[in-house]
């Protein structure tokens, strides 16, 4: 899972992506979470760079690279809640900075 993270932020940091947010049982106190969901703020993304799978259904995502990100800023909102509605944190992250 975390080779696949590190591949989908290579992935938006070529294509000038400056943060991702990561949120659910990947920064939880879970053992073993499934997955890792997040979002990315698309504001500076140079479109004609940003590998394709990132327009494809989330499944694709899922299968390449063990979990989902999505191109809206919006859902980090969703991703400060659990499914009780009580107030989680995330994790910022400027993926530039796997390119050095």
């Amino acid at each position: 899972m975390l080779a696949g993270l590190q591949m989908a932020l290579l992935l938006l940091a070529q294509a000038n992506c400056q943060r991702v947010y990561l949120g659910g049982s990947f920064v939880s106190s879970k053992q073993y979470p499934n997955d890792f969901d997040g979002c990315y703020d698309d504001m500076n993304i140079d479109y004609d760079l940003l590998d394709p799978i990132f327009d494809e259904e989330l499944t694709a995502q899922q299968e390449r690279f063990g979990g989902e990100l999505l191109g809206d800023p919006v859902f980090q909102g969703f991703l400060q809640t659990d499914r009780d509605g009580v107030s989680r944190g995330i994790i910022a992250i400027d993926p530039r900075e796997f390119l050095e």
